[in-house]
């Protein structure tokens, strides 16, 4: 079966926008660890008035500190990224960005400022399958072209 080509906002390959929605696969996670918090404080043998408060954190933890999402970022040429939103423009991919399968680690670094490093793990179902293709593709050529021998990414 032939594969959807990716449509590019500007007609053009040198340029992509990414818009990443919120992982479905993280917020499961992040409710099944909680989750698992409260079955461990209830079948625990603390007394009943410990129990409540602790309960009561662990959920409210869970509600009010979300983990933060990745914000919108583009391709502008090959090899130069920006993130609009945080005023932040020519950053080069870095070889310390990872392809895990569904999940990728992106190391987006200023080449003038070294301190000016971004980090961000994106899952496979925050972006469509085109987007995950071009950013694996780019994560790839990162970390080969970074390693004196070549080695190749799966």
């Amino acid at each position: 079966m032939k594969q959807p080509t990716p449509e590019w906002p500007d007609s053009s390959p040198e340029s992509a926008h990414f818009s990443p929605r919120p992982s479905s696969l993280l917020r499961t996670w992040w409710w099944f660890l909680h989750g698992l918090g409260v079955l461990a404080v209830a079948v625990s043998s603390l007394a009943l008035w410990w129990k409540c408060p602790i309960v009561a954190g662990v959920l409210a933890h869970a509600r009010w500190r979300q983990v933060p999402g990745v914000p919108d970022f583009e391709m502008t040429r090959p090899g130069r990224w920006s993130v609009p939103s945080l005023d932040r423009h020519e950053h080069v991919l870095t070889a310390r960005s990872h392809n895990g399968g569904w999940w990728l680690r992106l190391a987006l670094q200023d080449p003038h400022d070294p301190r000016g490093t971004l980090g961000w793990v994106l899952y496979r179902d925050q972006l469509p399958p085109h987007g995950w293709r071009i950013l694996e593709a780019e994560v790839r050529t990162a970390v080969c072209g970074a390693s004196e021998n070549r080695v190749r990414m799966r």
